[in-house]
């Protein structure tokens, strides 16, 4: 419907998640906001295993092959064993799971659309939701 209703609005659209960053503005010092590729960022900026979560989005549904190895392998990198990425996509079985397993990661599923789940996400974008834990 191209816009967030009370009832699927992120926390953070909230009157009350508004009024808390509003109250705290220090919470806002999580994020760095950078304007270069996630590649090139990991390689200048985080240590190897300094990790321990990452989250793609769903950029991947778009890359070339070597694109996504790219990153897929600086992911690895830089995340810790036992440390966790995750990503959506909106197929149900994206074409770089196995290149998530080639690279080391044990790959499940958080959630796949299905009849029983007809929507996974606030804006019924996404066909799947997924985990890779770094063997």
């Amino acid at each position: 419907m191209l816009k967030y209703t009370p009832a699927n609005a992120p926390a953070y659209l909230t009157e009350e998640g508004f009024n808390t960053l509003q109250q705290n503005p220090s919470r806002l010092d999580a994020f760095r906001i950078h304007t270069r590729t996630i590649v090139e960022v990991l390689r200048s900026e985080v240590a190897d295993g300094e990790l321990t979560r990452v989250i793609l989005m769903d950029h991947l549904d778009w890359f070339s092959n070597e694109d996504a190895d790219e990153e897929i392998t600086a992911v690895h990198k830089k995340l810790a064993k036992g440390g966790r990425a995750y990503w959506r996509s909106a197929g149900k079985y994206p074409w770089y799971n196995s290149m998530f397993e080639e690279k080391g990661f044990k790959v499940t599923p958080c959630q796949i659309r299905d009849e029983k789940t007809p929507y996974i996400d606030r804006v019924n974008m996404y066909a799947s939701f997924w985990m890779g834990e770094k063997l």
